[in-house]
């Protein structure tokens, strides 16, 4: 018999392959996001997914605060959430093996479930959009190529700088955001 069952950081008992809205847990993918090195950790200095989701999210109010609210800040930051319970995949390793996509969608639904969100197809885009982004600033801002080869960077990226910030600060930075942003 094959595990699929983790232990996260407060202890809980996480089925993988038959994740549980009731077994997620608000501090757990805080504190495994900031721990969770993007790109993996091909990058010139450390930087963390919490940091990533923090930057998406806030971009996303930004964008959404000018139609006059902010619910998709909070699906921003929790996107890559499954990444708590199954590590930050590459994309080309997803391409290559489409099960793990499978078991993130599944872990990512869990995850909108515990905090009773819905992401639509079109808000789904929009956060993809806003994603690829980030990354093609976070590329320019932290990977050796400054992603060249792989991602077409905004125009604009050599004007974005992103200061890596401690684990620390980027689980207490996450944990911010959440708070703020589920109050709008």
């Amino acid at each position: 018999m094959i595990a699929t069952t983790i232990e996260t950081f407060s202890g809980v008992r996480f089925d993988l392959t038959q994740p549980r809205s009731l077994d997620v847990s608000l501090i757990d993918i805080a504190h495994h996001l900031a721990r969770l090195a993007r790109f993996n950790g091909a990058t010139t200095e450390f930087y963390s997914v919490a940091q990533h989701c923090v930057l998406v999210a806030d971009k996303l109010f930004e964008i959404d605060s000018r139609n006059g609210h902010g619910n998709l800040a909070i699906k921003g930051l929790l996107h890559d959430a499954a990444e708590a319970y199954v590590g930050d995949s590459t994309s080309p390793l997803k391409q290559a093996v489409p099960a793990l996509s499978r078991l993130e969608k599944g872990i990512q639904a869990a995850i909108y479930g515990h905090f009773c969100l819905s992401v639509t197809d079109n808000e789904q885009a929009h956060i993809k959009q806003v994603d690829r982004l980030i990354t093609g600033v976070e590329a320019w801002n932290f990977m050796p190529s400054k992603g060249r080869w792989w991602i077409d960077p905004p125009a604009s990226a050599d004007a974005w700088h992103i200061a890596p910030v401690s684990i620390d600060d980027a689980e207490k930075t996450f944990l911010e955001r959440y708070k703020r942003y589920m109050r709008q």
